[in-house]
């Protein structure tokens, strides 16, 4: 099942295809250079996410989205380049050691009940899912 399966979900089960990209800048880059740098690689801004300091960006005319996201990419003063798209929701815990965690099913019933919420679904909630970026590490 598919995150807001009513609204994103085809006919054929599978989420449409990914249209935009999520950019994030180097902190230092300025808005008119980030436009910049986007109207240069073919691209435009189409929504600003300044909570994780980023923008959505699709392709202009002529342009396709993997030429978009290699020019992007190329830049020094860009950080990430991210598919913009549906993320699917799992209704059950997809993780090995969910069964050894003490307050997910207790049998004396005091417990957090998540299995029961993950059955369920909200229409009101946007969920980005946020990767930490690359840092090299220094040899201790």
């Amino acid at each position: 099942m598919h995150f807001r399966k009513d609204r994103l979900a085809r006919a054929n089960g599978q989420a449409p295809p990914v249209t935009r990209l999520l950019v994030q800048f180097r902190r230092d880059t300025s808005d008119s250079r980030r436009e910049k740098l986007i109207r240069g690689a073919g691209g435009r801004t189409a929504r600003r996410l300044r909570l994780i300091r980023a923008l959505a960006v699709g392709p202009r005319s002529g342009v396709t989205l993997e030429e978009l996201r290699a020019r992007l990419r190329s830049s020094e003063r860009v950080q990430r380049v991210e598919d913009d798209g549906p993320v699917s929701m799992a209704k059950s815990a997809n993780d090995p050691g969910v069964s050894e965690q003490y307050a997910i099913k207790q049998k004396d019933d005091h417990d957090i009940d998540a299995p029961a919420a993950w059955d369920d679904r909200t229409g009101c909630a946007t969920v980005a899912v946020l990767t930490p970026a690359c840092r090299p590490t220094t040899p201790t």
